[in-house]
């Protein structure tokens, strides 16, 4: 697993700090942070070493600045990332939202608050698909 990286969105820093233990606890090593969707665009963008591309994201849906749909429509347009594997995590459950999501091109949704066997298991399902 610790061939990934990982690009963790969220504005909440709670929500990061959870996130990133299950990730780290599912042997993912490298896994950056941004705080909202203008950072986590600026990394993308100033990473020029194509070796070394975000492979999975895990965005939150509502953030300040540039929100998660924002982001995803941005990640999917470079090249370096139009590939990668995007988990949406969010607290709104509602099925157009989610709908709406799925046509942007994420790989898989998960509502917040996280419960912690339904979070280690799409997340372990997200590093498989971003293994390949």
């Amino acid at each position: 697993m610790s061939e990934i990286r990982v690009l963790l969105v969220d504005d909440n820093p709670t929500d990061r700090a959870l996130l990133k233990a299950a990730l780290r606890q599912l042997g993912v090593k490298e896994v950056q942070e941004a705080e909202n969707g203008t950072i986590a665009l600026f990394k993308i963008k100033n990473n020029n070493d194509i070796r070394k591309a975000f492979s999975l994201f895990i965005i939150d849906w509502k953030m300040p600045s540039l929100d998660g749909l924002g982001l995803l429509k941005q990640i999917r347009n470079e090249d370096q990332t139009r590939h990668a594997t995007v988990l949406m995590v969010s607290g709104n459950a509602d099925k157009a939202f989610v709908k709406d999501a799925g046509h942007e091109g994420i790989t898989d949704f998960l509502v917040k608050p996280f419960e912690p066997d339904l979070l280690l298991e799409r997340l372990g399902k997200v590093i498989k698909a971003a293994s390949k």
